[in-house]
């Protein structure tokens, strides 16, 4: 691991040993793997790690927990989760995940309370923000926190300093639960489960790593990455009669190749889709305009405004925002109060909330104006961040920027900057 990737590792033992103790969702991926491990070296028995059985989960994947925590000396308890018994998850609005996790966090919640912990951890870095997730929305409201993500580590420097501390899972391939392979509205039950998860085993079985089996009824959509698909088109005679023994009547490979998340593709040309959803993005705020009355034009560029301050620097805090169209008239208000805290981060705050409000309405080009010249400045790569716990903001604001298509940050007097600036206020005041 390079400087700047040790430096992240550093901050994430500071945080998991200042928790005193976490309780924490265990997969067995690449990420929970790290956090886990970290966790039982700092803490020792306090750092409880958990893994959910459920339908959603392969077998495989099960087994590599138990092969994964043995080698690596650290024990983990299971716990049963009834995703299927949820209408709302069995439904597979986009909003599936949210109801997931809900579930998840109410078994770990009991859990904390069993032990005395007070803190509950999941595996989120900050490449994660770059897809739509109302699990990890719902996670956050029901109090979990992201160490990984609060340390401003990506995927890629998970990826190395696993590598550099020798955990198996360094260069383990990317995977989701099994309720993913739907497309929203496909309603989710245990038979299509299994008949993926039986799917995904005949790609396994012949060598692949890489692999999707999106079902679509009678049809499996193959995804693996490009390099691999001649070796898929030379093994079809093999493959295909095995997949309509499991009810598949075709079976298609994506030319577009392997790629996490592309159930998503479908709400990506639907923004008041994505606007319409409950469980906000995290670090949001309500709204005090509703974005859905607002017709998205992804080719325009839309005018950002936030702010965000406190009374005592710290003390009472709270940031605004205010998203206008490319006309100048206004399609949308935030703001929130957050507690006690910094101005700095308050203004962090306010410009995540508003990025993340902008990115779920659809929105793909803006131009970012704050009186703040220390953030823009920072953003936009003049000025180093020095103080340690405003880098996970600012790695979560480059974050999100990087998923849109353009953008840029400028500085402009308070004067232009009247209505965030008013939100912000009546953010901190209802909190003072």
């Amino acid at each position: 691991m390079n400087q700047d990737q040790q430096q992240k590792f550093e901050r994430l033992q500071t945080i998991l040993r200042e928790t005193g103790g976490v309780v924490m969702g265990y997969s067995g991926g690449v990420d929970s793997t790290l956090l886990a491990k970290t966790a039982y070296d700092v803490l020792g028995d306090r750092a409880v790690i958990v893994t959910s059985i459920s339908e959603v989960l392969a077998e495989e994947e099960l087994d590599d927990c138990r092969k994964i925590a043995t080698g690596l000396g650290f024990q983990f308890r299971t716990i049963k989760t009834n995703e299927l018994d949820l209408p709302e998850f069995r439904a597979n609005s986009p909003l599936r995940c949210a109801f997931c996790k809900s579930e998840l966090m109410d078994h770990l919640k009991a859990i904390a309370q069993e032990e005395g912990i007070e803190t509950i951890a999941l595996g989120v870095n900050v490449d994660d923000l770059d897809d739509y997730r109302p699990g990890q929305a719902a996670a956050k409201e029901k109090g979990a926190r992201f160490p990984l993500l609060e340390a401003g580590m990506t995927k890629e420097d998970v990826r190395a300093i696993s590598k550099a501390l020798g955990l198996p899972t360094w260069n383990k391939p990317a995977f989701a639960c099994l309720a993913s392979r739907f497309p929203y509205g496909e309603e989710i039950t245990a038979e299509k489960l299994t008949q993926v998860a039986n799917a995904e085993r005949i790609l396994n079985q012949a060598g692949f790593r890489q692999y999707r089996v999106r079902y679509h009824k009678e049809v499996a959509r193959i995804e693996v990455p490009p390099q691999d698909m001649p070796r898929l088109l030379d093994i079809r005679d093999e493959i295909v009669p095995k997949f309509k023994e499991l009810g598949f009547v075709y079976t298609a490979m994506d030319l577009a190749g392997f790629r996490s998340g592309s159930m998503n593709e479908a709400l990506s040309g639907k923004p008041q889709a994505a606007a319409s959803m409950q469980v906000a993005p995290p670090e949001t705020s309500q709204a005090k305009k509703p974005a859905r009355s607002a017709k998205i034009d992804p080719a325009k560029t839309y005018t950002v405004y936030c702010d965000g301050g406190s009374r005592g620097n710290p003390g009472p805090a709270g940031y605004g925002g205010v998203i206008c169209d490319d006309s100048g008239k206004e399609i949308v208000q935030i703001s929130e109060s957050i507690g006690k805290a910094t101005n700095n981060v308050a203004e962090y705050k306010g410009l995540i909330a508003v990025l993340s409000k902008a990115r779920a309405m659809g929105i793909r080009r803006v131009v970012v104006k704050m009186d703040s010249e220390l953030i823009v400045r920072q953003i936009n790569g003049e000025y180093r961040v020095k103080q340690e716990h405003l880098k996970p903001l600012h790695a979560k604001c480059l974050a999100i920027l990087r998923t849109l298509e353009r953008w840029r940050i400028q500085h402009v007097p308070r004067a232009q900057n009247t209505v965030a600036d008013r939100l912000a206020n009546e953010a901190m005041d209802t909190d003072a």
